[in-house]
């Protein structure tokens, strides 16, 4: 028996979250994740008897962050026009939903993705600022913030990236593609961000990247074995990934 009756409707709803106090997005029994406090908000807003079902664009690891993170609602029910606003009202105070619209029942909202980016946020003053550690890694040494700049180009264009990639995910393809990746400065005193864009990124990629630039930054991985550890045989062993706090999802798109 379909458990949505004879009348479904979907839509693809994209929220923002500060991640600090969650334990990623997916669901997961005794933790609080960004999609259990949406369901809870959803049957407070629309009723018990909601049948319904959400499904995320990308897991997230806990304590990251998204600027801009969709998810489709699969329903049995049409919403009303106010249901968004309802939504954000009696989401927590580090959710925010964004905005609403229906897609078809065609709409793949894995699948379908053109392009993800992920932005990763860090500093390395010498005095650490304690209001920013929830979206902001701080890094303790000095770090040569040229190299890593130099070290963000070598990512670029189709590699392998089996040594960024989680260890235990057999039978995932390690050939990706980074359209887009550089170190820039940011708003912040004393602050950076690592910027990259890829249709498709692999469970931990981001923060195996962002762990070696560090490693350039500090002078214990050359450009050179950067440069090699993409290489089909390679047999790189790189340090460590980085913390998740400094990771933000900023943008998919469709």
């Amino acid at each position: 028996m379909d458990p949505f009756g004879p009348e479904k409707y979907f839509y693809l709803i994209r929220i923002q979250f500060l991640g600090f106090r969650y334990h990623g997005w997916q669901k997961q029994p005794g933790v609080k994740t960004i999609q259990g406090m949406v369901e809870k908000t959803i049957h407070y807003v629309l009723g018990r008897d909601a049948k319904f079902k959400v499904l995320g664009a990308s897991r997230t690891d806990a304590m990251v962050s998204a600027e801009d993170f969709p998810f489709e609602l699969f329903i049995n029910q049409e919403l009303e026009d106010s249901f968004l606003q309802e939504f954000d009202n009696n989401l927590p105070s580090d959710i925010h939903a964004l905005s609403i619209e229906t897609v078809s029942a065609e709409f793949n909202i894995i699948q379908d993705v053109t392009m993800k980016e992920y932005h990763y946020h860090f500093s390395c003053a010498e005095n650490k600022n304690p209001f920013r550690a929830s979206f902001d890694t701080h890094i303790a040494s000095e770090l040569n913030i040229l190299q890593m700049k130099r070290g963000a180009e070598i990512f670029q264009g189709e590699h392998n990236f089996t040594s960024y990639s989680y260890p235990h995910e057999p039978g995932v393809c390690k050939e990706r593609i980074v359209d887009e990746c550089n170190v820039s400065e940011s708003n912040n005193p004393d602050g950076y961000i690592f910027k990259v864009k890829s249709k498709g990124f692999m469970r931990h990629q981001m923060r195996y990247m962002m762990g070696a630039l560090f490693e350039v930054g500090k002078g214990n991985l050359t450009l050179i074995e950067l440069k090699d550890s993409l290489s089909d045989n390679s047999s790189s062993v790189l340090p460590p990934k980085a913390p998740a706090s400094g990771l933000r999802l900023f943008r998919v798109q469709y």
